[in-house]
């Protein structure tokens, strides 16, 4: 298993310009909509209104786990960070 830390904030782009909630809500629900899809798990190490920082788990042969997720966050105006593995 892959495990990573991810920082969530709302995208500068047009896709998050338009949103009226928080950034974490919109980053939940991505994530909610990612595991859905039976992609992998997360745990929230950090909630504030402006994002989330998660650690993700998922299958290290998943090609479609990292373009799934990059879709939901950017369906819902939120960019996903890379902070450091493990």
């Amino acid at each position: 298993m892959h495990k990573a830390k991810y920082s969530f904030k709302r995208t500068d782009g047009i896709e998050g310009f338009f949103k009226a909630g928080g950034a974490n809500t919109d980053a939940l629900n991505a994530l909610l909509l990612w595991i859905g899809g039976g992609n992998g798990n997360y745990v929230v190490l950090q909630d504030e209104e402006d994002g989330l920082i998660t650690q993700l788990e998922f299958d290290e042969s998943d090609e479609k786990a990292g373009p799934e997720l990059d879709h939901e966050c950017h369906q819902t105006g939120i960019e996903r960070m890379f902070l450091q593995k493990g």
